[in-house]
């Protein structure tokens, strides 16, 4: 129902429809911010984490956008150990790093967070070991100090392309979704053909409603890597989406007003996103 605030919209009366006429579909509930709706477009996850989802390659089935009770990759350790290799540090704060991430690795995340906390209030402090404290507070559903951190390795390493993703997932458990497409922005200039930062920053804008912003960088998306049928599946949703946000049902004429070519669009790229092996 939409209508402006401080109106009750009474129950209208029952209109019958032609005898021919197809029953319109069902009205889209109103999203709850707590649950992910099935079908949302989703983000591309990064090759093992698609492993561990069923296959390399398979979209997840929805998109994660954790709110209350945030879910770690089921990559976290291996971007941790990729960041370690390329990192310097002092045996001090690699002594404690390295207890605290022993402990992070047994499910100790409360154990974990103080030693990674004062290994990385160390000077000269790998970025690794803010990289893994930042896996630390999240688990502890600790947003805004998982956010230090990981800004923390972004200014530390700032070619490191996972802690971009990983900050915009954070961000948006922290209900900043301004400052996860502004990271996601930085991604985009510093890999303008990775359809990995594409499709998350066009899923953030498929989220907040912003449908036409969405479109045009999950085109992005499918420019830069044609054969990627996620992005197709993505777009597809979009067009979908956005039909149902614009139908309008005309009292005076009885009947809907939409844009059929939007729902051609869908159907499309829906097509083509099977085409390429897309479930």
């Amino acid at each position: 129902v939409r209508a402006r605030k401080g109106y009750v919209a009474a129950a209208p009366p029952a209109v019958a429809p032609p005898r021919d006429a197809k029953p319109a579909p069902a009205a889209e509930p109103t999203p709850d911010p707590k649950v992910t709706p099935p079908g949302a477009p989703v983000a591309l996850p990064p090759p093992s984490a698609a492993a561990a989802a069923g296959g390399v390659g398979d979209p997840v089935p929805s998109l994660e956008l954790p709110l209350e009770g945030f879910t770690l990759r089921p990559d976290g350790a291996s971007r941790v150990r990729n960041l370690a290799a390329k990192s310097t540090d002092p045996a001090g704060s690699k002594s404690l790093a390295s207890r605290g991430w022993d402990r992070y690795t047994k499910g100790d995340l409360e154990g974990a967070e103080p030693l990674l906390a004062q290994a990385a209030a160390e000077p000269g402090s790998a970025p690794w070991v803010s990289y893994a404290l930042g896996f630390a507070q999240v688990g502890l559903k600790k947003p805004q100090a998982a956010v230090q951190s990981w800004e923390r390795v972004r200014a530390g390493a700032p070619q490191f392309q996972p802690v971009y993703l990983d900050l915009a997932d954070v961000y948006l458990q922290a209900k900043d979704p301004d400052r996860a497409i502004a990271t996601l922005r930085a991604a985009e200039e510093r890999w303008p053909a990775d359809v990995d930062v594409l499709n998350a920053l066009g899923t953030v804008q498929v989220a907040r409603g912003a449908h036409a912003d969405a479109i045009s960088t999950f085109q992005k998306a499918m420019a830069a890597k044609p054969a990627d049928s996620l992005a197709y599946f993505n777009i597809a949703r979009t067009y979908e989406l956005r039909y149902y946000a614009l139908r309008r049902f005309s009292r005076p004429n009885a009947r809907w007003i939409d844009n059929p070519d939007l729902l051609a669009k869908a159907r499309e790229n829906y097509e083509a996103y099977v085409k390429l092996g897309g479930p």
